[in-house]
């Protein structure tokens, strides 16, 4: 097993065999493969933690996924929605404890159309222009995102869930459809800097590992390669401004709104 973790620490990738004996043998190596992990952020990151606002804006939801405790049909969740004002008071608390990335986050409500959400975007980024804006509020038509980005959001947070059309269905209601998470997802990677995309392996039903894995990696190679591309002209445009040979770490500040230590 440790030559498996070997090998992804090396290739970055697995076939889906060694993924599956990977997973059912994990405990044998998981304390091998925690160093290994902490090797490598400490050599990534170092010591540095990096914090982000978190705004949950509402938990009305007009989905009814299947794991999520904001689903319409869950009679027990405590419902509220934030107004413009409240969310720029958050912010304005969040500043001032030094935060400089606001993630606003929330169920797909809509009573926030796309013009109330480009609105609250342009005014904390008018407000904080020194602050990165992140949103999470779900599937929303391709112009939605591009007037998003347009009115300053640097980031958007969707998670795919599962790369299984089959497995998707079994989470998430009629109305909602595979082929639609996947197009706002390859909307959001074609609209560049806008794009996070965040996975869920492992969510809800016995036996996605078997048929996933694939179909997962397939996706995430596809998303995220522009991303990968994109990070590695940035860094070489930094370090390049860098002298790599100074005898103590330097550290560079900018507009991605992380910390670079050379």
């Amino acid at each position: 097993m440790k030559k498996l973790i070997d090998k992804l620490e090396k290739e970055h990738f697995l076939s889906k065999n060694e993924y599956v004996c990977l997973i059912e043998n994990f405990e044998n190596v998981r304390e091998y493969a925690a160093k290994k992990a902490r090797t490598i952020c400490e050599r990534v990151y170092g010591r540095d933690i990096y914090i982000r606002g978190l705004i949950e804006i509402s938990s009305f939801c007009r989905n009814d996924c299947i794991y999520c405790g904001i689903r319409r049909s869950n009679k027990n969740a405590q419902r509220y929605r934030l107004s413009k004002e409240e969310i720029l008071e958050c912010c304005d608390i969040g500043y001032n404890l030094g935060f400089r990335t606001f993630v606003l986050q929330g169920g797909e409500d809509k009573f926030y159309t796309d013009e109330i959400i480009a609105d609250i975007v342009r005014s904390i980024k008018k407000k904080y222009a020194d602050c990165a804006v992140t949103l999470s509020l779900g599937e929303f038509p391709t112009e939605s995102y591009a007037l998003f980005k347009k009115a300053g959001a640097d980031r958007y947070l969707l998670r795919h869930e599962t790369a299984d059309k089959t497995h998707y269905e079994k989470l998430h209601p009629k109305e909602m459809s595979f082929e639609n998470r996947m197009r706002c997802l390859r909307d959001l990677k074609n609209l560049g800097n806008i794009i996070n995309v965040a996975s869920a392996l492992g969510i809800g039903t016995t036996g996605q590992i078997e048929y996933d894995i694939d179909n997962k990696q397939q996706l995430e190679n596809e998303l995220y390669e522009n991303a990968y591309k994109e990070a590695l002209k940035k860094a070489q445009v930094i370090l390049g401004k860098t002298d790599l040979n100074l005898k103590n770490p330097v550290t560079i500040t900018d507009k991605s709104y992380g910390i670079i230590q050379p």
